[in-house]
């Protein structure tokens, strides 16, 4: 079994219950399948697995795994871990429970055997919440190996990020509960929102470990709602959104703190409350309302207990523009409010230079974490069963047979895939691989929706050597969304200009945009312009494409990732938010694209050497030119007063809102806040970097192999361990 692996696998060695079910597997699961629909095979009178549809299949091997779940060991302690996030992008969950309760490979052969195939049948999975691909994703890794390390925690979501409190829309909502989704019926609590009394409805979602324990996932919904919150506008409901969650959380760990009878003065011996975005850092006031509230102990000793309870590791807010509306927040709960103004006078006190309250009477969000949490300096995590063993089991087997070691089993050995970084025949190997899944998704592109096939659009013929660029995160104000709406427009203008390029490229955006973000709004509606721009142009379609794809959520995107050429993440900060993607990328084999420092260094850091390729601005010269004006840039380069000037044109005006349009402009050639027109020409040559290394097999097969390696070692069960040394200390 070996020393290291021996060592995570923590006490969970045997359950006579779990080992009777894995003994007869094939048995047992026959049994779920006659008591679920009462199939015979003619002549037989015994039902054979030809006689059930792919569906059936599927429901029986969810029956299966929640057998398995449900006789399965808990991780348990005296001290828990709590992760908390509006999101939940849990992703896709048979194959990769299967694989961590240690069956899948069994289950996969008793299917082969029979004629059915486990990757047709787990497709028919329905997604589940809508989870966006940002730090959440990091929590889910990080709770996985937790789980995987026999360390108790579990992770609180809202079950639905978007939802508005209405009353036709509570309870588990349109669709039902998911497939994994168990109503908890122990307990509920009740949230005051205004002067409404929502209660919640809980919903259980089992996280196993790898061959070890249990975590959960608890999702919390209005179990009914109030129209009047949905008619106060977007900010209240977002608002509302954050307090409805943190509202549950912090009355589920008090709940628990008092069940098991623990002295709330030590509350930090028994509990890490793990914020893992700035929208859920409203359980630090809320979990003191409640203590001062219950009259525990004073505001000030509730404060100093909370802090030391409490790690934020999302996303650093910006000062000034993460907050919470003063008045807002007092009509959402005028003694929650009451409170902040005493976390003011505290903040103030402690640091004279910091305040919680803007003049305005606005909650800097910056202020109350950087008093009230300890912060991790790095948070970075990637599960790679789910990367690659779940999203892509054919790379892996292959990886596996080059490597000849079980990568699912001990994960954390798969930067020796980098030693084949000069094998001709494996770097070959693993570009056709590559090309058979663009080929795959080009054919499904043909039927779905956001790609060249509208009402007007003349179809595109492209080739599975065409570069497959994605940014699946939601489209926002970030510099980098308007760099690559830049990027398209010169590719398009070079194209007209007689410059014939070397490869095709495919431009996957998603066509959700941040809640509230106008500026992404904007971006989104020039995209779409672009898209029917590119559809009508005899010459730049033949080379380009953008698709724009509706909602992509985790489960979305594990299922492009396979395909994926180039993944984006331009933002200088490394904090999960920008390393979550880029490292689920660069797991499943993609080339990573990031700016000098954030995730660039990460990866560089994680694996000791400079041999991880990563494109981005070059060292020094990222934002080198922010000091100068939009009108010195544009004077000084025509190629660039050129693609900007693309924007207010008379075919961008016809097929685009006009608005939005000169909106955009005017802001770049008036301020360029962001730098965007500073940096342009630097982002161009790493774009034309990427796509080159691209169209060169042996070149981006190694880049894959070391991508691989790098994200590797920062495997999901060796970040918990860090997690737990430095932070949890469970």
């Amino acid at each position: 079994m070996g020393e290291r692996y021996t060592k995570r696998t923590g006490s969970h060695l045997t359950n006579m219950k779990r080992d009777v079910i894995v003994l007869h597997l094939e048995e047992h699961f026959r049994g779920i399948l006659s008591s679920m629909y009462k199939k015979e095979t003619p002549g037989t009178g015994s039902p054979e697995f030809s006689v059930y549809s792919d569906e059936e299949l599927y429901n029986g091997l969810v029956r299966l795994a929640v057998d398995l779940l449900q006789v399965s060991d808990r991780n348990d302690g005296e001290k828990k871990f709590y992760f908390l996030s509006m999101d939940y992008p849990v992703g896709p969950m048979l194959v990769m429970n299967l694989i961590n309760l240690g069956i899948h490979d069994q289950v996969k052969e008793i299917l082969q055997k029979n004629g059915r195939d486990l990757r047709t049948i787990a497709a028919c999975e329905k997604e589940m919440r809508s989870g966006l691909p940002g730090s959440s994703m990091f929590g889910i890794a990080l709770l996985e190996g937790a789980a995987a390390k026999s360390l108790p925690g579990e992770g609180l979501f809202l079950r639905d990020c978007q939802c508005d409190f209405r009353k036709e829309n509570g309870g588990p909502g349109k669709q039902g509960p998911s497939d994994w989704e168990r109503k908890c019926d122990v307990f509920s609590f009740v949230a005051r929102i205004g002067k409404k009394r929502i209660r919640s409805d809980i919903y259980d979602v089992e996280l196993p470990g790898y061959l070890t324990g249990i975590n959960r996932i608890r999702l919390f919904t209005p179990h009914g709602g109030d129209d009047s919150i949905a008619r106060k506008g977007a900010s209240y409901l977002c608002l509302a959104r954050q307090y409805f969650l943190a509202c549950n959380a912090a009355q589920l760990i008090l709940h628990k703190l008092h069940g098991q009878h623990y002295d709330l003065h030590r509350m930090d011996e028994h509990v890490v409350i793990e914020i893992l975005d700035a929208r859920s850092a409203m359980i630090i006031p809320e979990l003191i309302r409640e203590i001062v509230e219950a009259k525990a102990f004073s505001a000030e000793e509730a404060i100093k207990v909370v802090s030391r309870a409490c790690v934020f590791s999302g996303q650093a807010p910006n000062a000034g523009e993460d907050k919470w509306n003063g008045q807002e927040l007092h009509q959402l709960n005028s003694s929650l409010w009451t409170l902040m103004r005493r976390l003011d006078r505290h903040i103030r006190k402690t640091d004279p230079q910091e305040k919680l309250l803007d003049e305005n009477g606005d909650v800097e969000v910056t202020a109350l974490i950087g008093v009230c949490c300890r912060i991790p300096e790095t948070c970075a995590a990637v599960n790679i069963r789910r990367s690659l063993h779940a999203a892509d089991p054919e790379l892996a087997a292959y990886l596996e047979d080059l490597t000849g070691l079980d990568l699912c089993r001990e994960p954390w050995r798969l930067p020796s895939a980098a030693d084949f970084s000069n094998d001709r025949k494996v770097l070959r190997h693993l570009r056709q691989m590559k090309e058979e899944k663009k080929r795959a998704l080009l054919d499904r592109m043909d039927t779905a929706a956001g790609g060249n096939k509208g009402k007007n659009d003349r179809p595109v013929k492209l080739s599975e050597k065409a570069v497959f660029d994605m940014q699946l995160a939601p489209v926002s104000s970030e510099a980098r969304q308007l760099l690559n709406v830049l990027d398209i427009i010169r590719r398009i203008l070079d194209v007209r200009n007689g410059k014939t390029p070397a490869q095709q490229a495919v431009f996957f955006f998603s066509s959700s945009v941040v809640p509230g973000d106008r500026r992404g709004r904007d971006v989104l509606k020039v995209l779409e312009a672009l898209r029917k721009v590119l559809a009508g142009d005899a010459k730049a379609g033949k080379y380009y494409r953008i698709c724009l794809l509706p909602d992509v959520n985790a489960a979305g995107m594990m299922r492009l990732l396979p395909a994926c050429d180039v993944y984006e993440s331009l933002a200088e900060d490394p904090g999960p938010r920008n390393t979550s993607g880029i490292l689920e990328a660069a797991a499943a084999g993609a080339l990573a694209a990031a700016s000098s420092g954030g995730v660039h260094s990460l990866l560089r850091n994680a694996s000791g050497t400079d041999a991880v390729r990563l494109f981005g601005p070059e060292p020094g010269n990222s934002f080198a030119g922010m000091n100068k004006s939009a009108e010195k840039i544009l004077s000084s380069s025509g190629e660039t007063a050129e693609t900007v000037g693309f924007l207010i044109s008379p075919e961008m005006m016809k097929n685009g809102s006009p608005a939005a349009l000169k909106r955009l402009y005017g802001e770049l050639v008036s301020e360029d806040p962001d730098g965007v027109l500073a940096d342009f020409r630097v982002y161009r040559r790493a774009r034309e970097k990427q796509f080159e290394a691209c169209g060169k097999p042996f070149v981006s097969g190694r880049m894959m192999l070391h991508n691989m390696a790098a994200a590797a070692r920062l495997h999901a069960e060796d970040a918990a361990e860090m997690m737990n040394d430095t932070y949890w200390r469970i």
